[in-house]
């Protein structure tokens, strides 16, 4: 009798520690936030970010914060500025966030010469080339048309000429078209004819 009142107690003991380790399995998998969730690979803080080719600097980006998300995503968040050096145009945006799409497959592709698939940018956005300024609050880049296109309102600054349209703008950097969307106001003054 003792023999059998030993072996039950050690099953009992033994079924508690096992359901207990099981259970503490799935309460730790029931008490994550989400496991599908994609979680950043990189955070970057106060950092700058250099391209370079042939050992010159092309471009640079500084940012407060940058999140490299798996497989193809870089988010940008806070005083955002990008420079392009390898043009005499001086080329430049700043926005206060962006999301960036690129084609790649991982984090290691990324990092080399992927290419941009999508960019939206929010907040305070001027992009500018030489002496003429858009800026707008939201904006998309399209890197296979290399199209920048926007649906809100917009201020173009250029030389002798200050425009507002209301229905957004699209620019083509190709062909450095810009149309803004109306309706438009805005002035175009001529430059200074010399007194004869």
């Amino acid at each position: 009798m003792g023999k059998n009142v030993v072996t039950v107690i050690f099953l009992v003991i033994s079924s508690l520690a096992l359901w207990v380790f099981l259970s503490r399995e799935d309460r730790t998998l029931r008490d994550q936030v989400d496991p599908d969730a994609k979680q950043p690979r990189i955070i970057l803080e106060e950092f700058t970010l250099y391209r370079y080719k042939k050992h010159e600097v092309q471009s640079t980006l500084t940012g407060r914060m940058a999140h490299f998300r798996e497989p193809n995503i870089l988010e940008v968040y806070g005083d955002i500025r990008g420079l392009r050096h390898n043009t005499e145009k001086r080329e430049h945006f700043a926005a206060e966030s962006a999301t960036v799409y690129f084609n790649s497959n991982g984090i290691v592709q990324l990092m080399k010469n992927s290419e941009v698939k999508r960019c939206e940018v929010e907040n305070n956005v001027q992009v500018g080339s030489r002496d003429s300024v858009i800026q707008t609050q939201y904006a998309q880049y399209f890197g296979a048309e290399q199209i920048l296109r926007s649906d809100v309102p917009v201020q173009f600054t250029g030389p002798n000429s200050q425009f507002a349209g209301q229905g957004g703008f699209q620019y083509d950097i190709k062909t450095e078209d810009l149309d803004l969307i109306g309706p438009i106001e805005g002035t175009l003054q001529s430059e200074a004819i010399p007194n004869l």
